[in-house]
């Protein structure tokens, strides 16, 4: 039975828990899809692989994560997708041209939080 609780003790090193937590960053969409037997197409499809899988969370992108990967489900998928949330001005310094350059990113409360709304 998944146990946020346990995965949390063990990343705050707030004890012995009761079990290794099984952690992965991102997990290939052909894993997904053939551990639930269809393609794995939305948030509701994600939680069920993890918890199915014995994971005690479900990894979701918000933040920086989202703004590279350009992922505006929320989703920590391996699929790159086009993003429209880059907006915040971060300069940023050539040293072999000398030339100062603007890389655009995001604010906080421009994210999407969508996927931890519908989780709860």
């Amino acid at each position: 039975m998944p146990d946020f609780e346990n995965l949390r003790k063990v990343l705050l090193c707030q004890g012995e828990p009761q079990r290794v937590p099984l952690f992965e960053g991102t997990i290939a969409e052909d894993i997904k899809n053939a551990m639930l037997g269809r393609q794995a197409i939305g948030l509701e499809d994600e939680v069920e692989f993890y918890m199915t899988a014995g994971y005690d969370f479900v990894p979701l992108t918000i933040g920086l994560r989202q703004t590279l990967r350009g992922e505006t489900s929320g989703i920590m998928g391996t699929k790159q997708v086009e993003t429209s949330v880059l907006e915040a001005a971060e300069a940023h310094y050539n040293p072999f041209s000398g030339e100062t350059s603007t890389r655009m990113w995001a604010e906080a409360d421009e994210f999407s939080y969508d996927a931890v709304e519908r989780l709860g």
